[in-house]
Protein backbone atom coordinates (compact mmCIF):
# COMPACT_ATOMS: atom_id res chain seq x y z
CA UNK A 1 0.00 0.00 0.00
CA UNK A 2 2.90 2.41 -0.27
CA UNK A 3 1.03 4.44 -3.23
CA UNK A 4 -1.32 5.71 -1.03
CA UNK A 5 -0.90 8.17 1.59
CA UNK A 6 -1.18 6.09 4.68
CA UNK A 7 0.05 2.88 3.50
CA UNK A 8 3.09 3.19 4.68
CA UNK A 9 1.80 2.76 7.70
CA UNK A 10 1.10 -0.88 6.73
CA UNK A 11 3.42 -4.12 6.56
CA UNK A 12 1.76 -6.84 5.11
CA UNK A 13 3.18 -10.10 5.81
CA UNK A 14 5.67 -9.26 8.01
CA UNK A 15 7.05 -12.48 7.73
CA UNK A 16 10.59 -13.98 8.73
CA UNK A 17 10.77 -17.96 6.40
CA UNK A 18 11.60 -21.13 8.71
CA UNK A 19 15.21 -20.75 9.01
CA UNK A 20 16.13 -17.58 8.85
CA UNK A 21 14.89 -16.50 11.64
CA UNK A 22 17.63 -15.79 14.69
CA UNK A 23 17.67 -18.91 16.03
CA UNK A 24 18.06 -22.19 13.91
CA UNK A 25 15.83 -24.34 16.40
CA UNK A 26 12.78 -22.06 15.79
CA UNK A 27 11.42 -24.31 12.60
CA UNK A 28 8.04 -22.04 12.06
CA UNK A 29 7.74 -19.31 9.72
CA UNK A 30 8.24 -15.60 12.66
CA UNK A 31 5.96 -12.84 12.49
CA UNK A 32 9.00 -10.03 13.12
CA UNK A 33 8.30 -6.34 12.93
CA UNK A 34 11.18 -3.55 13.33
CA UNK A 35 11.17 -0.41 13.68
CA UNK A 36 14.59 1.18 12.04
CA UNK A 37 13.62 -1.04 9.22
CA UNK A 38 9.62 -1.19 8.85
CA UNK A 39 8.58 1.68 10.88
CA UNK A 40 10.97 4.51 9.70
CA UNK A 41 13.07 4.10 13.15
CA UNK A 42 10.12 3.95 15.66
CA UNK A 43 11.06 2.88 19.09
CA UNK A 44 9.44 -0.47 19.00
CA UNK A 45 9.98 -3.58 18.02
CA UNK A 46 8.41 -6.88 18.39
CA UNK A 47 8.62 -10.94 17.51
CA UNK A 48 6.37 -13.27 17.26
CA UNK A 49 8.10 -17.12 18.01
CA UNK A 50 6.08 -20.55 17.80
CA UNK A 51 9.14 -23.00 20.27
CA UNK A 52 8.28 -26.60 19.47
CA UNK A 53 11.55 -28.02 21.19
CA UNK A 54 13.46 -27.19 24.37
CA UNK A 55 16.66 -25.44 23.14
CA UNK A 56 18.72 -22.32 24.58
CA UNK A 57 17.53 -19.04 23.30
CA UNK A 58 19.80 -16.85 25.50
CA UNK A 59 23.00 -18.34 26.57
CA UNK A 60 24.82 -14.74 28.29
CA UNK A 61 23.08 -12.68 30.58
CA UNK A 62 23.04 -8.82 29.31
CA UNK A 63 21.15 -5.35 29.46
CA UNK A 64 19.29 -3.21 27.24
CA UNK A 65 19.07 0.59 27.26
CA UNK A 66 15.01 0.52 27.04
CA UNK A 67 12.37 -1.73 28.60
CA UNK A 68 11.93 -4.96 27.05
CA UNK A 69 8.53 -7.19 27.68
CA UNK A 70 8.47 -11.24 27.30
CA UNK A 71 5.28 -12.91 26.72
CA UNK A 72 5.35 -16.74 27.43
CA UNK A 73 1.98 -17.93 26.18
CA UNK A 74 0.07 -20.82 25.08
CA UNK A 75 0.70 -22.10 21.45
CA UNK A 76 -3.32 -23.06 21.23
CA UNK A 77 -4.94 -19.44 20.22
CA UNK A 78 -8.41 -20.95 21.18
CA UNK A 79 -6.55 -21.57 25.07
CA UNK A 80 -3.20 -19.61 25.05
CA UNK A 81 -3.07 -20.18 29.16
CA UNK A 82 -2.61 -23.75 28.04
CA UNK A 83 0.81 -23.64 28.67
CA UNK A 84 2.55 -26.95 29.01
CA UNK A 85 6.31 -25.91 29.32
CA UNK A 86 9.00 -24.69 31.38
CA UNK A 87 11.32 -21.81 30.89
CA UNK A 88 14.32 -20.96 32.60
CA UNK A 89 14.78 -17.03 33.36
CA UNK A 90 17.85 -15.64 35.33
CA UNK A 91 17.21 -12.10 36.16
CA UNK A 92 19.59 -9.51 38.00
CA UNK A 93 23.11 -9.57 38.58
CA UNK A 94 22.80 -12.28 41.32
CA UNK A 95 21.34 -14.43 38.56
CA UNK A 96 18.17 -14.96 40.46
CA UNK A 97 16.54 -17.61 38.67
CA UNK A 98 12.52 -18.18 37.63
CA UNK A 99 10.84 -21.24 35.44
CA UNK A 100 7.94 -19.93 33.64
CA UNK A 101 5.34 -22.76 33.83
CA UNK A 102 2.24 -20.81 33.55
CA UNK A 103 1.28 -18.30 31.01
CA UNK A 104 3.77 -15.22 31.34
CA UNK A 105 4.43 -11.66 31.14
CA UNK A 106 7.85 -10.87 32.19
CA UNK A 107 8.91 -6.66 32.34
CA UNK A 108 12.35 -6.07 32.04
CA UNK A 109 13.32 -2.68 33.05
CA UNK A 110 16.02 -0.52 31.08
CA UNK A 111 19.00 -1.40 32.75
CA UNK A 112 17.97 -4.84 34.18
CA UNK A 113 20.61 -8.00 33.62
CA UNK A 114 18.82 -11.13 32.49
CA UNK A 115 19.45 -14.17 30.66
CA UNK A 116 20.03 -17.27 29.90
CA UNK A 117 17.12 -18.09 28.51
CA UNK A 118 16.50 -21.69 28.35
CA UNK A 119 13.54 -23.64 27.12
CA UNK A 120 13.60 -26.36 29.26
CA UNK A 121 10.38 -28.53 28.76
CA UNK A 122 8.00 -27.95 25.67
CA UNK A 123 4.93 -30.52 26.31
CA UNK A 124 3.32 -28.82 24.11
CA UNK A 125 4.17 -25.70 21.63
CA UNK A 126 4.42 -22.09 22.56
CA UNK A 127 4.43 -18.50 21.75
CA UNK A 128 7.74 -16.35 22.42
CA UNK A 129 6.67 -12.61 21.96
CA UNK A 130 9.73 -10.57 22.68
CA UNK A 131 8.05 -6.88 22.49
CA UNK A 132 10.85 -3.88 23.21
CA UNK A 133 10.71 0.24 23.28
CA UNK A 134 13.39 0.65 20.77
CA UNK A 135 13.99 0.26 16.92
CA UNK A 136 16.18 -2.02 16.75
CA UNK A 137 17.95 -4.90 19.49
CA UNK A 138 21.18 -3.64 21.18
CA UNK A 139 22.63 -4.95 23.66
CA UNK A 140 24.37 -2.78 25.81
CA UNK A 141 26.36 -4.94 28.81
CA UNK A 142 26.92 -8.27 28.11
CA UNK A 143 28.60 -10.46 31.39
Amino acid sequence: MVDTKYGKYIVKEPIVPPGMGHHPEITAPVVQCVGESEFDGAPFSINFDYITEPFTMISRAHAHDYDQFLFFIGGNPANMVDFAAEVDLWLGEEQELHTISAASVVHIPKGLIHGPLVYRKIEKPIIFVDAFLAAGYVKSKVM
